[in-house]
């Protein structure tokens, strides 16, 4: 019963060892082969969408409810910088690759 155990724990580790080879190897590969321009173009995009929502949230006054706490509107202000902030790093990423 022993024999079989570690015979079991052997496969088991074989399968594992290349599982993770063929994984880490699919993984580098989209990396490597991966459009950063194309990335930070999409960041950029997004960041941009989610400063324009708080932006509107800050001007129109909507009200968000998160477990029963109102979520003060400068939240939203605060948010609506940070996000303008990251949205022009990529595009200067972007600018400059």
């Amino acid at each position: 019963l022993v024999k079989f155990d570690i015979f079991i724990l052997l496969i088991y580790n074989i399968c594992i060892y290349y599982i993770k080879k063929i994984l880490i190897k699919k993984v580098y590969y989209n990396i490597k082969n991966m459009n950063i321009k194309k990335y930070l173009l999409t960041l950029e995009i997004l960041f941009d969408l989610i400063a324009l929502a708080h932006l509107l949230r800050f001007i129109f006054g909507w009200e968000v409810v998160i477990q029963g706490f109102v979520v003060p509107s400068w939240v939203s202000l605060v948010v609506f910088i940070v996000m303008l902030l990251l949205a022009r790093q990529a595009f200067k990423l972007r600018k400059d690759i």
